[in-house]
């Protein structure tokens, strides 16, 4: 290859691209993922997250196994606990957890026990 730079491979587009989508197929993995939208605006931020993950598997870049569950008022309003032991076993068995947000506005506000800072 006399007389073409190395840096002409890595600027080529084309090249960069097709290299990357190779590489992103070999680390295809299929881990668990537990999403806890929570209350608030939470349902909405993991809709959009929903929006990534779905990207990628349809790229068939990476996949995730996915499970939902509730937390926060959501689960207070549920089953009167704001995290359940099955949820918390969902998350101890996950290779990671979204998680959205808490501290809406149902319920006896629940939160200002588990949080004494909000009570000011």
């Amino acid at each position: 290859m006399a007389g073409t730079s190395p840096a002409k491979g890595l600027l080529d587009a084309g090249s960069w691209t097709n290299k990357s989508t190779q590489m992103a197929q070999t680390t295809r993995s299929n881990r668990k993922v537990l999403v806890l939208p929570g209350d608030g605006i939470g349902p909405e931020i993991m809709g959009e997250v929903m929006r990534v993950i779905d990207f990628f598997d349809r790229r068939h870049l990476v996949s995730f196994e996915v499970d939902h569950g509730l937390v926060g008022g959501a689960a207070y309003d549920a089953s009167g606990t704001p995290l359940t032991d099955e949820t918390l076993a969902q998350a101890q068995a996950s290779d990671a957890v979204l998680f959205g947000s808490v501290g809406g506005t149902s319920g006896p506000h629940w939160y200002s026990r588990l949080w004494p800072m909000s009570r000011a």
